[in-house]
């Protein structure tokens, strides 16, 4: 096998890899197929701006990123910056997030508050995805 043949052959594994990984984490939020892990979609459709994120789902979205390991949460803080964000018409990554990362840091109870880069970064994906991200539901694109 030469060297164009072994790297196309790892190419394909490779993608084959990527596709399975995007299928299993996108699968169609409609249904519980994974029933201790909300999908990617969920949190895309939950921070459109289409609805209010409650108490509930703002601690469901710290949990599921495991941003509550060594910090307590005022949720109800978290929740209003949330929604915040999802209402801001215009966001620039380079100074939205930092800034909301220190509004975050705010909310941290425990004594280990700090800057959250991390969790904003987090919710930054999927309340302000960038425009030129294409987001496609593989769960009805495979079957």
């Amino acid at each position: 096998m030469n060297d164009k043949q072994r790297i196309d052959t790892m190419r394909a594994e490779l993608l084959h890899k990527a596709v399975e990984d995007a299928i299993y984490w996108c699968f169609n939020p409609e249904t519980n197929e994974r029933s201790k892990r909300v999908s990617d979609q969920y949190w895309f459709m939950l921070f459109s701006g289409r609805h209010t994120v409650d108490l509930t789902d703002a601690h469901k979205f710290l949990v599921t990123y495991q941003l509550t390991k060594m910090r307590n949460w005022d949720k109800q803080a978290v929740t209003d910056l949330i929604n915040g964000l999802v209402k801001k018409p215009d966001f620039n990554p380079t100074s939205d997030i930092p800034a909301f990362a220190e509004l975050l840091g705010g909310c941290i109870t425990s004594k280990n508050a700090s800057t959250q880069t991390s969790a904003a970064r987090k919710i930054a994906m999927y309340a302000k995805p960038s425009d030129d991200e294409v987001h496609i539901n593989l769960h009805e694109a495979s079957g």
